[in-house]
């Protein structure tokens, strides 16, 4: 049951709206990417290949790349590195999405690896922080099931309502939310952070 003190705590509000916007570019860009793909006659086959192998086995070296990352950057760095790369992705998608069947099969596999990789970085430093965040407080299970339970319905509404805006505006609309959510996203990672040095710090 989540408590007043949640909402209390300096900070939480902030870290929530970040928590929920650092991860809605990657499930912007992974949703749209393969109705690209089926639009632009891809096989089946093909299409789950690269859901496979170009994106989720990006993902974990991603996440191995994060634990690298936070070793040797600040943990806030390392965030912000990894949106970074899902809006490099954006862009490469959008280039994509406004001719499907142009795109070489280089591209679009350069540009599915770049959203595994900044999902798995993104993932890793943001919860990180997050659970740091909630160690600190007096409810820790509660504060981080706020912080996941938000950020999950901030990747529902959003992915829905760019795939909607796909449908009726074209790909480049939708690939432009995904796009938009990672500039969002670092603008609210580099605000936030100017209040939140505590949760770089290791001690328990």
């Amino acid at each position: 049951m989540c408590r007043p003190s949640f909402f209390r705590r300096p900070q939480a509000l902030r870290l929530m709206v970040a928590g929920m916007l650092a991860t809605l570019t990657g499930s912007v860009l992974f949703g749209l990417a393969k109705l690209v793909l089926v639009d632009a006659g891809w096989s089946t086959n093909g299409i789950a290949a690269l859901s496979g192998v170009a994106n989720s086995v990006m993902v974990l070296a991603g996440c191995a790349l994060a634990a690298v990352l936070m070793r040797r950057l600040a943990r806030w760095t390392a965030l912000l590195a990894g949106l970074l790369v899902l809006a490099g992705a954006s862009a490469l998608w959008l280039l994509i999405g406004s001719d499907p069947h142009g795109a070489s099969t280089q591209l679009v596999w350069l540009a599915t690896a770049l959203i595994g990789i900044g999902i798995g970085v993104t993932s890793v430093c943001l919860y990180t922080l997050l659970m740091r965040h909630a160690q600190l407080g007096d409810q820790p299970a509660t504060d981080f099931s706020i912080f996941q339970s938000t950020q999950t319905l901030g990747e529902i509404v959003v992915a829905s309502a760019a795939t909607a805006l796909a449908a009726r505006a074209g790909y480049g609309a939708g690939m432009l939310v995904g796009a938009a959510s990672a500039l969002l996203a670092i603008a609210m990672l580099l605000w936030v952070r100017r209040g939140a040095t505590t949760l770089e710090s290791t001690d328990d």
